[in-house]
């Protein structure tokens, strides 16, 4: 779910090798556009969705506010940090 960028940290020779061997989806119309200027042509675009018949964890009510998932640049870590410092402003009120 991570953006195909130049210069990307996770875009190793080894990390391309192993999409190289398996069918890839991504959730990004770009990233499939890269991968299949670069040969990948085993690439599919596969949206974000939700189906009822795929919940395994029931309902339940949850302490969470943000929950981030993916690789940390640092323009991440800088919005990150400000929710966190947002966050925490608003709590010791």
């Amino acid at each position: 779910m991570e953006q195909l960028l130049p210069g990307c940290p996770w875009c190793t020779e080894s990390y391309l090798q192993l999409l190289g061997r398996f069918r890839v989806w991504d959730t990004h119309q770009h990233n499939i556009a890269v991968l299949k200027q670069r040969g990948f042509h085993h690439a599919a675009h596969v949206p974000i969705g939700y189906m009822p018949q795929m919940t395994r964890i029931a309902a339940q009510s949850e302490d969470v506010d943000i929950l981030f998932y993916g690789v940390i640049t640092d323009h991440r870590f800088r919005v990150l940090k400000t929710i966190a410092r947002d966050w925490r402003q608003r709590v010791l009120r």
